[in-house]
């Protein structure tokens, strides 16, 4: 299956923050990010262990913005809260020198390079939105989710 190609293979997907807050503001990207929350609840969501503190953080400077209602908190905070959100242990320590060389290696932020890590590690589809992600994950073979 072409990198491009619809991920229609089993198990989980790596899902990260840029789709699942589309869930919740309803950007131009939400059609893609349905699909992938349909695809996550029946198969199951992987996630690295920046994941809560990335969504957290864009419910927070949404909510200061004016994108989140006050009122609005709770049901995002609910849906994440139901998610089949599987969070591997991501190593201790040596965790660090594996983002830095994959980050290195694929020109990304430490935090894009642990779901580019996690794909690769899980062999699992990845679903983002960040196009720089989405070009290092097809430079490294990993299945995206489209």
């Amino acid at each position: 299956m072409s990198p491009e190609a619809e991920s229609s293979v089993g198990g989980a997907l790596v899902v990260d923050a840029s789709v699942a807050l589309d869930w919740i503001f309803r950007s131009e990207r939400s059609e893609r990010a349905n699909r992938v929350l349909e695809q996550g609840l029946e198969r199951g969501m992987v996630v690295p262990a920046i994941w809560p503190a990335e969504v957290a953080n864009g419910l927070l400077t949404a909510q200061r913005r004016g994108k989140l209602k006050p009122e609005d908190l709770p049901g995002a905070l609910a849906l994440f809260e139901e998610l089949p959100v599987s969070i591997p242990a991501p190593g201790g320590v040596a965790a660090i020198r594996i983002l830095v060389d994959a980050g290195q290696s694929a020109s990304l932020t430490a935090y894009d390079a642990a779901y580019l890590e996690l794909a690769l590690r899980e062999s699992a589809p990845l679903a983002t939105h960040d196009e720089a992600l989405r070009s290092a994950a097809e430079r490294a073979g990993v299945e995206l989710f489209v």
